[in-house]
């Protein structure tokens, strides 16, 4: 009876610490979510002229690193190629991924903008974590712009 006692304690005691393991490791967050990332980006995208006025569209992606306290690297922001993104987008999103000098400009300059997010945990210590973003400068903008949603540079 002791060893079945002893046995159970084990095995309670096993999870338990795996459990709290778990749970020190978290992926990096942007306070508020994804959806206040995407509210900081829609509200702070400048439609580039030269872009509107052709009726550029589609979705750029950008690659960053947010770093140990939270900040993005400003370094590590580029643009995700669109020839790579539309390997492993699929074909349904493979049309809307752009390769616009202007488009890709405004969006690496957004996300160098943006305010710091809660860094990714390894073991209960911060870490450097990789996010890729698509960020959709959307054609329905050129028909009316919504006031106080679209900016021209």
């Amino acid at each position: 009876m002791k060893s079945f006692f002893l046995f159970l304690f084990i095995a309670v005691s096993s999870v338990y610490s795996h459990g709290q393991i778990l749970q020190e490791d978290t992926e990096t967050e942007f306070p508020g979510g994804m959806s206040a990332f995407y509210d900081f980006v829609i509200n702070n995208i400048i439609y580039p002229k030269q872009a509107h006025r052709n009726k550029i569209s589609g979705i750029v992606f950008v690659e960053f690193y947010i770093d140990e306290q939270g900040k993005v690297n400003q370094d590590s922001v580029r643009i995700v190629p669109a020839s790579e993104m539309r390997r492993v987008a699929g074909d349904e999103l493979a049309n809307e991924i752009t390769s616009n000098r202007f488009l890709e400009r405004e969006a690496i300059r957004v996300i160098k903008k943006s305010p710091a997010w809660i860094p990714g945990k390894e073991s209960g210590r911060p870490v450097a974590q990789k996010i890729v973003f698509p960020v959709s400068f959307d054609k329905d903008l050129f028909k009316s712009p919504r006031k106080g949603k679209i900016r021209m540079a």
